[in-house]
C-alpha cells in the first residue's frame, strides 16, 4: 500500500497522489474516492437528508460524504465560488 493506496487503487497512482502534489487551495476533497479543482465547482446541493454533491461546471455530480461536508463548506466560502 504505497503512498496510502488501497489494494483496489492502481499501484502507480490514486487520489491522495493528486491531493498530495496539487496546490491544496486549488482542489477540495469531497469524498475518500474524490477531489475537484474549486474552480469547476458551481453549487452544492442537499440531495436528501445527509446526502450532499457538488455540481459541476461540467454538469457532473461528485458525492460530498459526512465527512467532508464542513471542510467543503468552509473551503467554498472563503473561495465565494
Amino acid at each position: 500500500m504505497a503512498g496510502g493506496c488501497r489494494p483496489h487503487a492502481s499501484a502507480r497512482h490514486c487520489a491522495g497522489d493528486d491531493e498530495r502534489t496539487a496546490a491544496p487551495a486549488d482542489f477540495l476533497r469531497t469524498h475518500r474516492t474524490a477531489i475537484v479543482r474549486r474552480s469547476e465547482v458551481r453549487e452544492l446541493v442537499s440531495v436528501s437528508e445527509g446526502a450532499w454533491l457538488l455540481r459541476l461546471r461540467s454538469g457532473a455530480a461528485v458525492p460530498v460524504s459526512p465527512r467532508y461536508l464542513e471542510q467543503v463548506r468552509a473551503q467554498l466560502a472563503v473561495g465565494a465560488v
